[in-house]
């Protein structure tokens, strides 16, 4: 058996009795492209209202988008500075979104990978509220991009980013 991650093996080993002799974890990584500017392509963002946070992902349930808007009015209420978040969705995906999480935020549509770089590069701050997660790359790109990243407090995002992330709940 092979997984990503240390805590998916232990869940494996846990709840299947696997022997662990027999659960692997091989890292995901940072693609090749991070490491080779010539390769990159070039983002460019639309303007925006105060500091911008990307976020590259899809609208699946767990990467728990939607909380963006609810995170946007609450730190309005708490007279922070402005924040437009950037997203990669397709454009299905953006109109299921609530109209507080639009408000808050920017789509640039789905980006190949070899545009990450730049978009990590042309935002302020990577976000990452997802809520589960056997791995994610996001945390390892922003990192590699050295963007600071902002993200859910669970063991998952902890285990790749380690004290590189501010932490939220």
């Amino acid at each position: 058996m092979i997984t990503e991650s240390a805590h998916t093996a232990a869940a494996l080993v846990a709840r299947w009795r696997l022997p662990p002799s027999q659960v692997e974890v091989v890292p995901n990584t940072v693609n090749a492209v991070f490491g080779h500017p010539g390769g990159q392509l070039a983002v460019h963002l639309p303007a925006a209202a105060g500091n911008t946070l990307c976020y590259p992902t899809r609208a699946y349930p767990h990467k728990n988008i939607d909380i963006l808007g609810a995170a946007a009015e609450e730190l309005a209420r708490q007279g922070a500075p402005r924040s437009t978040f950037v997203l990669t969705l397709t454009e299905r995906e953006w109109l299921a979104l609530s109209a507080s999480t639009r408000e808050a935020a920017i789509n640039v549509g789905p980006l190949p990978v070899a545009a990450m770089p730049s978009l990590y590069r042309a935002c302020d701050a990577a976000i990452f509220p997802s809520l589960l997660e056997s791995f994610s790359v996001t945390p390892l790109e922003a990192l590699a991009s050295r963007a600071p990243l902002a993200a859910s407090d669970r063991s998952f995002v902890r285990e790749v980013a380690g004290e590189a992330a501010l932490y939220f709940d």
